[in-house]
């Protein structure tokens, strides 16, 4: 698959400017925007460090410079090494193919000599593309390879967790508060009313199926939020979908895009103090058009659904998903909140977690529980 920067909805990847990078409308390459510097002073430089997406292979991309020649310059670097230099008056021009073996950031630096400007004296970039291997197998997290009281991170995410998150947003904890089957840790919001999420990105599937999976567990009173945030699905230009759970009906949506507008709505009342597994499809095709699934399990290590809804086929802004973002909802009165655990990712249908069905607790299933599985597996 391809990773597309093209800065027309703003920066998908986190980046370090340093204060001196930004977008630029008045020299895209194509669009409305590129990304460029601030005019920095004799002998100074910019510097701006972009992180490679998970598991990409190769980076190409369009640059155009004018400078003084030889002396005010445009780098590209890899793990410290240049591999473009461009200087003096360069039109947009598109940059050879690089291996990213082994990288995780690349950098791009415009620098200058201690005398002289010559034309806009800066450099531009536009539509960098990543070559990102397609998702073959499931991302998987237990969060139990974290330390209780810390902060979630894409540097301590991994290792016995599994895989690690490659995008933090806000103040995810990891938590040994209402563990799933009474040990182990899961992910919290550290901070009341603040939106936080942990993200997997560079999500392409080989085909136009993307499974998603959460464990969840509703801790406390409802709260005065209209609607709460579980799940963003990202695409290359934009939102593709949020899943929102509902305060008068207790019921989860799929929405169409950033907003609340339902797709498909479960019938399932969501059960306070109680741990669920949620599992979700979305079938999109290459032109933006599918359908999404949404299956609700009480008891989370069950292999039978107690609801499924599947919506129409829609149109989904966005293009097809790309990134996967987990939403830690909490209250900003701090009245009540969500724990997550075993999130997962993948090209088919997930089920439960597998470490969790020999070493956890089953919950109980009722009569008219197992009635209803008979009739709706």
């Amino acid at each position: 698959m391809l990773w597309v920067e093209d800065f027309e909805s703003g920066l998908g990847l986190p980046s370090d400017e340093g204060g001196l990078w930004g977008f630029n409308n008045t020299n895209p390459h194509s669009g409305t925007y590129c990304y460029s510097h601030v005019p920095i002073a004799d002998s100074q430089s910019a510097t701006w460090t972009l992180t490679v997406p998970p598991g990409a292979t190769t980076i190409q991309f369009w640059h155009a410079v004018s400078s003084e020649p030889t002396h005010d310059k445009l780098e590209f670097l890899i793990n410290g090494v240049v591999k473009l230099t461009a200087h003096g008056t360069v039109p947009w021009t598109q940059s050879a193919v690089f291996n990213l073996a082994g990288a995780t950031q690349v950098v791009f630096r415009y620098s200058k000599d201690s005398s002289v400007s010559t034309g806009s004296d800066a450099a531009y970039i536009d539509d960098i593309v990543f070559q990102v291997p397609d998702l073959t197998s499931p991302r998987t997290n237990n969060l139990n390879g974290g330390t209780n009281g810390t902060a979630i991170t894409t540097g301590n995410s991994g290792g016995a967790s599994g895989s690690p998150f490659t995008n933090v947003v806000g103040s995810p904890q990891f938590s040994n508060a209402n563990p799933f089957g009474g040990s182990g840790l899961v992910a919290t919001n550290g901070v009341a009313g603040a939106d936080t999420h942990i993200d997997w990105q560079a999500l392409g599937t080989v085909g136009d199926a993307l499974y998603l999976r959460v464990y969840l567990y509703w801790a406390g009173a409802i709260g005065p939020a209209t609607f709460k945030p579980l799940m963003a699905l990202l695409g290359p230009t934009g939102v593709v979908s949020k899943v929102w759970m509902g305060n008068s009906t207790l019921k989860f949506r799929i929405a169409t895009g950033g907003g609340t507008t339902a797709a498909v709505t479960g019938n399932a009342v969501m059960p306070v103090n109680q741990w669920v597994r949620l599992e979700f499809c979305y079938t999109i095709d290459s032109a933006g058009n599918g359908t999404s699934e949404m299956w609700t399990y009480l008891d989370p290590e069950s292999a039978a659904h107690d609801d499924y809804v599947i919506s129409p086929i829609t149109a989904w802004p966005g293009g097809k998903p790309r990134t996967a973002e987990f939403h830690l909802w909490r209250d900003s009165g701090d009245a009540g909140r969500w724990y997550m655990d075993e999130l997962a990712v993948g090209p088919d249908k997930l089920g439960p977690a597998p470490s969790t069905v020999s070493r956890r607790p089953r919950a109980t299933v009722g009569a008219s529980r197992a009635a209803h599985r008979a009739a709706t597996w």
